[in-house]
């Protein structure tokens, strides 16, 4: 599932959040600007979801006063209980909340993929401390990468 706000950065981010042990200090040097470009697009997406919240709470009450100012079926104004049964049933109003809908979908999916990012960077640290120690060594490395590009080749 991909979001619509600047799915092509989505993409390009969610790629990024795999540890490649051949390209250590690429993955560390390059984290710095992973997670600042997706704060940034996190940051929007939470603004364009607030902002989307209160564009529905305005067509809302746009749509009620619309039925307000409106007639019933025996000429007497709708009650209080019938406007608030109504209002669903306007179309502007369901055109935003589906936009919110989206717009909560985009923050939480940038959301999650910000947190994907920091877990790398706490695996980045881990991972080249086992480096340092001795427990991860440059042939285990290469091995694991020859298992996986086999493993692609059989499947």
């Amino acid at each position: 599932m991909e979001p619509e706000f600047r799915k092509d950065k989505y993409v390009f981010l969610q790629a990024r959040t795999r540890i490649e042990l051949d390209n250590m200090d690429g993955n560390v040097s390059e984290m710095p600007e992973l997670i600042r470009e997706c704060g940034e697009c996190v940051a929007l997406a939470i603004e364009i979801r607030e902002t989307l919240k209160t564009e529905v709470d305005v067509a809302r009450a746009m749509a009620a006063e619309k039925l307000r100012n409106s007639q019933g079926t025996n000429g007497k104004p709708l009650s209080e209980s019938a406007i608030e049964s109504k209002v669903p049933l306007d179309e502007d109003y369901n055109a935003k909340l589906v936009e919110f809908a989206e717009a909560r979908r985009d923050a939480a999916l940038w959301a999650s993929l910000m947190e994907a990012l920091r877990t790398k960077s706490a695996n980045l640290r881990v991972t080249a401390d086992l480096i340092y120690a001795g427990f991860i060594s440059q042939d285990f490395i290469r091995d694991k990468y020859r298992k996986q590009i086999r493993d692609s080749k059989k499947a």
